[in-house]
């Protein structure tokens, strides 16, 4: 209680001097302004006496003094005046003008509020509410009504074109909201628009008004609401409810997020997901699937030496991708990706390599794909699902598998296939969308045919009848050679019907398990899946997919590129198909070799978007020739840190971080629980305030 008494006493006492220091007057300016007044008096003796007193309350102005120190204390204790009108309001020795963003766009701009917050001489304050999908969709459905109804009955046609668009707008919200139970909220924009003088003032609020228009915005003044504006904007305060009746809308999460001023950069998507960050720390968004000047596909190229990031870059794509529905399909010979697939994406891995048991794909099974849309007048023949198709792909299997064989053994086994096939009831003509895995031939049928023949062969040389010894000769040397794929060690591959079916949105396809050194097995089943899964991808051309080919490098064979020619197909015919190819690799000059290079080229080409991490030697040289590298890219891919890349985005290169959260770096790393943490946020777990002020 004595320093409260003791605080109060000071307080008067300063008060008591203040006041009597202003009411006492310097005697010096006192004695000039009585001689001026006298002066002025005798001069103007005759003028009209409202003039006369002008100039004395003039001369009184003039009299006046407050010493500097005094007005220091002054402000100091006294408080600063503020002054409401219907359209603005002084604020000590600034004018502001208090304005509400009232309608935003169904389409924001990537980093819409970093450019309101970025006007000089605002405050900009910002609150967020999540609230219910439910609730949303519930009030855009009578809204959708009300607009119907509207548009039958208005004659108006700029009033009609305007309900059109609300009309489409919020369909499309709807649709989105019911599709990917996106969170919303209620939004509230406040603005601040303040100068020290009337021309300052005026400037901030034409700058405040033309950029939120330029952005597809609406912005209004808080008429009559000054006060109220002030204080919701103010950090002491609470929203007032007048001021969000009119500035409160309901937005999704992702508008709300993907205009934060944190989330600007050089190159950014409007719509898409989390892909790294640029030399900034800026946050770049982008959308794969998204059609745009030079970016013609969503296949991706990833290349780089061993451990630089490219398993952690690939898994951060994929991981947002999943959270957006695409469906994924990974073709995975070092296990990388099973852990991710079974505990963060809830999918399936399916065992196909050399230890798999119970897991067949038959390569002799005809593969289906969609049917061709009705614009495409020319399909291409591999479109095409049927025997004279399939046998192109059988002939790349066989090339792969059987080493040694010469031309006429070849053009032989293609005609014991076609009997085969022949036997099952399937020729040229057959529709096989109908037909089912155990409609198919298998590996040991063609042996079992090869067997025949030569059985048939030597009955009739018994029986004195001519043969031809070539061929003869030629069906004793297949039937050596298929005898191990068929009845011997690598029967359990690929000898059986195919017994794999997955209908779940993510699947890993497990190709280890190969012995050390089986290489040409590992290549051939590499192959063998490939084939499978793109079957399996172009079944909707509407559903997004992606294909990763992880160390594509297995697939190539120097002596048989048509593997590799039809990974390039699958490439340049992805995009009809909704198709994303992601080629991932450690060398260039694996798929640039001379007898390949005309179709690795095409192959890494075709790829939009090609992420190079650090690379040396003949790779950074082949690089550099391939994508006509400047110095400075070069230098960056010798020195490169681990997760950095150089990244190109159709024609646009960008060095980039692939930097993520904790939260998702433990779920896609394999380290840690895969658990975020949960901090304490019981006083601000409902809203989101967030307030910037530009000088």
């Amino acid at each position: 209680m004595d320093i409260k008494k003791l605080i109060v006493f000071v307080v008067i006492i300063i008060c008591v001097l203040i006041f009597a220091m202003l009411s006492k007057k310097n005697p010096a300016a006192k004695r000039k302004a009585t001689k001026v007044n006298m002066k002025q008096s005798k001069e103007k003796n005759n003028k009209k006496s409202k003039h006369i007193g002008a100039d004395i309350i003039e001369s009184k102005k003039k009299t006046e003094f407050i010493d500097p120190k005094m007005k220091t204390i002054l402000d100091t204790v006294a408080p600063i005046s503020v002054e409401f009108n219907q359209n603005n309001f002084k604020f000590g020795d600034k004018i502001i003008r208090a304005y509400a963003i009232t309608q935003y766009t169904p389409h924001p701009k990537f980093g819409w509020a970093a450019d309101i917050t970025g006007i000089p001489n605002t405050i900009v304050s910002m609150l967020y509410t999540p609230t219910s999908n439910a609730d949303l969709m519930q009030a855009l459905s009578r809204t959708l009504n009300v607009m119907r109804g509207s548009v039958e009955t208005t004659k108006n046609y700029i009033e009609k074109q305007r309900t059109e668009q609300g009309i489409q707008n919020a369909e499309e919200t709807i649709k989105r909201l019911d599709r990917t139970g996106e969170s919303v909220g209620r939004y509230s924009c406040i603005i601040l628009a303040y100068g020290t003088t009337q021309s300052e003032f005026q400037k901030t609020c034409s700058r405040v008004e033309s950029k939120i228009s330029a952005l597809n915005l609406r912005v209004k003044i808080l008429s009559n609401l000054q006060k109220e504006g002030f204080m919701s904007a103010f950090p002491t305060y609470i929203p007032h409810p007048d001021v969000l009746r009119c500035s409160e809308k309901i937005i999704t999460q992702s508008a709300m997020e993907f205009g934060m001023p944190i989330a600007s950069s050089a190159f950014s998507d409007d719509t898409g997901c989390h892909f790294a960050e640029d030399t900034n720390g800026n946050m770049i968004i982008l959308d794969m699937w998204k059609r745009i000047g030079d970016r013609t596909n969503s296949n991706f190229t990833v290349m780089g030496m061993p451990g630089k990031g490219k398993s952690f870059a690939v898994k951060s794509i994929l991981l947002a991708e999943y959270m957006r529905g695409t469906r994924i399909y990974i073709v995975d010979p070092e296990k990388e990706y099973v852990k991710m697939v079974l505990e963060e994406m809830e999918g399936e891995v399916l065992r196909v390599g050399g230890n798999a048991k119970g897991s067949m794909i038959n390569p002799l099974q005809i593969r289906t794909i969609s049917s061709t849309s009705k614009d495409e007048k020319n399909p291409d023949d591999e479109d095409v699902a049927n025997l004279a198709s399939h046998l192109k792909t059988l002939e790349t299997f066989f090339d792969l598998y059987l080493e040694d064989v010469t031309a006429s053994q070849k053009a032989l086994l293609k005609d014991i296939i076609i009997s085969v096939y022949k036997k099952y009831g399937i020729d040229f003509e057959t529709d096989i969308s109908n037909l089912g895995n155990d409609d198919f031939p298998i590996i040991s049928d063609i042996y079992d045919m090869i067997d025949f023949r030569i059985t048939e062969m030597a009955m009739k040389e018994e029986r004195g009848e001519r043969i031809s010894t070539v061929e003869y000769d030629d069906l004793i040397q297949l039937r050596a050679l298929m005898k191990d794929i068929s009845y011997g060690g690598d029967s359990f591959i690929w000898n059986g019907k195919t017994s794999i079916y997955t209908n779940n949105q993510v699947v890993d396809l497990d190709v280890s398990g190969f012995s050390e050194g089986n290489e040409k097995l590992k290549k051939i089943q590499y192959f063998n899946i490939l084939t499978w899964v793109w079957e399996q991808a172009s079944q909707n051309r509407n559903e997004r997919c992606i294909i990763v080919a992880d160390e594509a490098y297995m697939m190539i064979d120097q002596r048989v590129p048509t593997a590799l020619i039809s990974m390039r197909n699958m490439a340049k015919r992805g995009r009809k198909y909704n198709v994303s190819i992601m080629t991932i690799s450690h060398s260039i000059v694996d798929f640039l070799a001379p007898p390949i290079k005309q179709y690795g080229q095409e192959l890494l080409g075709t790829s939009c978007y090609k992420v190079f991490f650090g690379c040396e030697g003949q790779n950074l040289k082949e690089l550099s020739e391939q994508y006509d590298l400047k110095e400075a890219e070069k230098d960056f891919l010798l020195g490169a840190e681990q997760g950095y890349a150089l990244t190109q985005f159709g024609s646009k290169r960008i060095i980039v971080h692939f930097k993520v959260g904790d939260y998702k770096e433990r779920r896609i790393s394999g380290g840690g629980e895969g658990v975020e943490s949960v901090k304490d946020t019981a006083k601000n777990e409902k809203n989101i305030v967030w307030t910037s002020v530009s000088e």
